[in-house]
C-alpha cells in the first residue's frame, strides 16, 4: 500500500473547530502543521489508513509542551465548527483530547469504531491557537485497482463510465460535472497508464477543479480542501499572493484548458493572472519573458526586432489589451502578432 502526504498551512485563532478544509489522502491520509523555530522545522502530522481503520496524530512542537490537543472526527455533512460538543456527540462524532509530553511530544492513535463507515470525513486538529483540518475518505486505494485496465486502456469513454460508476465510493453527494472530471482523469494519465494513487489523485482534483468551473468554490478554497492530493504545497503560495491576483488566478482556473498535470496548470494560470494584474507595460515586460523562459518558448522572432525601441512599443501595445487576455492561448498569440 501507497503512502501518500501532504502540506497544510498554519492558521492562527482562538482554540476552536475552524472550517478550513483540505483533502487527505485516500489509504493514508496525512495532512501536517509545520513551521519554524530558529531554523529547526517542527512538525505535526495527522493521517487516517484505511485499511486499518486507525486515525493517528503525531509529531512535536516543542513550545506547546504539557498543553492539549483535541480531534474532532464526523461525517463530512455535519458541521464541526460548532463548539457544543455534547451536541456534536448526538451525531455520532468522534471526539478526543490528549495532553502533549513535556518535550512538545505528540502520538495517539484513534480506531474508527463501526459507525464510521461514511465514505468521506471531516476531522478537525486543535493545539493551543493552532488548528488543522482535513477531510479524508474512507475508500482505500486498492479498491481502485479493478478499475484501471478499463481506465487506461479504455480512454475518455472509460473515464465517463469509471466517474459514473457510484461503486467506487468516490462521489461525494455533491452536483458536479462529472464529464470535466473525467476529462481531467484522462488528460492527465501518465504515459504508462494511472496508478490506483494517480487514479485517486485525478478524480480528487478533477472534482475539485470542477467545483471552481462552476463556481461552488474558488481556486483558494480547492487549493486548501485538496492539497493532500498534489505533490506541493499550493494553498501556502496562493496566501501570499496579493488579492487581486488571487481574483485573477481564479478566473483563470475558470477559462482555462486542462493540460497533461497540475503543476503546468497551476503555474499557466498564475501567470495569466500576474500578467492581467500588472500595473504597467515594464511590468508585464517582466512577467511575460520569465514565463516565455522558464517555459523554452521560442524568442527567436521577438530577438530579431535587436531595437529597443520597437521591443518596447510590442509591450506597450500588449499592456493596452492585456486586461483582456484571460487565457494562456489568447496572450501568447497577442505577444507573436505584435513580433510579427
Amino acid at each position: 500500500m501507497s503512502t501518500n502526504k501532504g502540506g497544510i498551512t498554519l492558521k492562527k485563532g482562538f482554540i476552536q473547530c475552524i472550517t478550513l478544509i483540505i483533502s487527505a489522502m485516500l489509504v493514508f491520509a496525512q495532512t501536517y502543521m509545520v513551521f519554524a523555530e530558529e531554523q529547526q522545522e517542527s512538525k505535526i502530522s495527522a493521517q487516517y489508513d484505511a485499511t486499518t481503520d486507525i486515525f493517528s496524530v503525531s509529531g512535536q512542537i516543542p513550545e506547546v509542551s504539557k498543553k492539549f490537543v483535541t480531534v474532532i472526527i464526523a461525517p463530512q455533512t455535519i458541521d464541526i465548527t460548532s463548539d457544543k460538543t455534547d451536541a456534536l456527540a448526538d451525531d455520532g462524532v468522534i471526539i478526543k483530547t490528549e495532553q502533549v509530553d513535556s518535550e512538545g511530544k505528540i502520538d495517539f492513535k484513534i480506531k474508527l469504531p463501526e459507525f464510521a463507515n461514511k465514505p468521506r470525513y471531516t476531522y478537525t486538529v486543535s493545539l493551543d491557537k493552532i488548528v488543522i483540518s482535513a477531510m479524508f475518505s474512507t475508500v482505500s486505494e486498492e479498491s481502485l485497482s479493478p478499475y484501471l485496465s478499463a481506465v487506461n486502456s479504455g480512454g475518455l469513454s472509460a473515464a465517463k463510465d469509471f466517474v459514473a460508476n457510484s461503486e467506487t465510493g468516490l462521489d461525494d453527494g455533491k452536483t458536479k460535472n462529472k464529464d470535466f472530471i473525467a476529462s481531467y482523469i484522462n488528460t492527465v494519465k501518465p504515459e504508462g497508464g494511472h496508478t490506483a494513487k494517480t487514479l485517486m489523485d485525478a478524480y480528487m482534483i478533477g472534482e475539485g477543479l470542477s467545483y471552481v468551473k462552476s463556481g461552488e468554490m474558488n481556486i483558494g478554497e480547492v487549493l486548501t480542501e485538496y492539497e493532500s492530493y498534489l505533490d506541493k504545497d499550493y494553498a501556502a503560495e496562493y496566501e501570499k499572493l496579493p488579492t487581486d491576483i488571487k481574483q485573477a488566478l481564479n478566473e483563470a482556473f475558470v477559462n482555462d484548458v486542462v493540460v497533461e498535470n497540475f503543476d503546468t496548470t497551476f503555474n499557466n494560470n498564475l501567470f495569466v493572472a500576474k500578467y492581467t494584474t500588472v500595473d504597467n507595460s515594464t511590468e508585464l515586460k517582466e512577467v511575460l519573458l520569465d514565463y516565455i523562459e522558464k517555459n523554452n518558448i521560442s524568442l527567436d522572432e521577438f530577438n530579431e526586432i535587436n531595437n529597443a525601441v520597437y521591443e518596447d512599443k510590442v509591450f506597450n501595445e500588449l499592456y493596452e489589451t492585456c486586461k483582456n487576455k484571460k487565457t494562456l492561448t489568447a496572450i501568447l498569440d497577442a505577444f507573436n502578432a505584435e513580433v510579427e
